[in-house]
């Protein structure tokens, strides 16, 4: 995996920005990172897995330790069985085809924090397996790797370089007398790093098999 710090300097060579005075920060490049990871979250979640022991007559599992939980894929209960068990999801308030049967459901608990209820109460010891999406998290610092596989890095890249070239044009433009010869060079560099972004979003999504729409930014 990638640290920040190395994001961080492969957009800055990307961008032509590597000797003193530089044009943009560290702070401001890290913060286009985590603007990208957010997006890149949307679009390209983790999938990963946790395991869960029951107790006995349980029927809610807190999934507020699920750090950058989104949605649930898979719910397998309990493990072991031969074949496996899948639950299936169906709204919790159909309560005539919920309650005593193989199903589950999300629902948001009182004290914050998603809960997944199951349809069938637990047997004491019985294991749960959560197959479920998750945001990106946001790196603690330069040495933190990014979870983003190496092989979407590039989408990251371009999303600094877009974000750069559109701050350079929104700080031209508040000048009050802006060269027009600038001003036009500047805006055009701008569309053509956006568009580059969009066209690499949209390959990146037809291989991961997300299908071919793209949401702006």
């Amino acid at each position: 995996m990638t640290t920040r710090q190395e994001v961080n300097q492969l957009c800055r060579r990307r961008l032509g920005d590597q000797q003193a005075p530089f044009a943009f920060s560290d702070l401001q490049i890290n913060q286009w990172i985590h603007d990208a990871l957010a997006e890149l979250s949307q679009l390209f979640p983790r999938t990963l897995y946790a395991e869960f022991t029951l107790q006995a007559g349980q029927t809610a599992v807190n999934l507020s330790g699920l750090e950058g939980f989104q949605t649930v894929l898979r719910v397998e209960y309990p493990l072991g069985m031969q074949p496996p068990r899948f639950l299936q999801r169906i709204s919790r308030s159909r309560t005539a085809v919920f309650n005593g049967r193989p199903t589950y459901d999300l629902d948001w608990g009182q004290a914050g924090g998603w809960l997944l209820v199951l349809g069938i109460p637990a047997q004491g010891g019985e294991k749960l397996g959560l197959t479920y999406q998750a945001d990106h998290l946001y790196p603690a610092d330069d040495d933190t790797p990014l979870t983003v596989p190496d092989r979407l890095l590039e989408l990251i890249v371009l999303f600094v370089r877009m974000a750069a070239l559109q701050e350079q044009l929104a700080e031209l433009g508040a000048q009050s007398l802006p060269a027009p010869p600038l001003l036009s060079a500047r805006a055009l560099n701008a569309a053509r790093a956006r568009q580059e972004y969009l066209d690499a979003l949209d390959k990146a999504r037809k291989r991961e098999g997300e299908g071919a729409i793209v949401v702006g930014w």
